[in-house]
């Protein structure tokens, strides 16, 4: 009974992040290609996940783990390599990495999946 609960709620959140997806591509449709592919990217990503797939962010070393979430918070590269006391090299290293792993296509697609899914 307590997995059952818990399937549905993760399939609740899921579907709202769908719903924003959904409305974000919508408003992107017209001001350009490039916001509109990303948004449908992201919405592509979730719908994809309802059959199966999650995202696995297990892939993630702690360090990516870290850059991702300060990437979701709005921080810039050079901010993100200052406050965990590496290169910037370093950094576009980790991010390269990141969107590799979850197969992102572009840095602006990686910040606007960040926002979404970053804890």
């Amino acid at each position: 009974m307590d997995k059952t609960i818990e399937l549905l709620k993760q399939a609740e959140a899921r579907i709202r992040k769908i719903r924003q997806d959904y409305e974000l591509a919508l408003q992107h449709f017209e001001t350009g290609k490039k916001e509109f592919e990303v948004a449908f990217s992201l919405l592509s990503r979730n719908l994809n996940g309802m059959s199966g797939s999650s995202i696995s962010f297990e892939k993630l070393t702690d360090t990516e783990k870290s850059v991702f979430k300060l990437i979701g918070d709005g921080l810039k590269g050079k901010e993100i390599a200052a406050k965990l006391g590496m290169s910037v090299k370093t950094f576009n290293n980790h991010r390269d990495n990141i969107r590799g792993k979850l197969k992102i296509r572009s840095a602006y697609e990686l910040k606007e999946f960040a926002k979404r899914h970053h804890a």
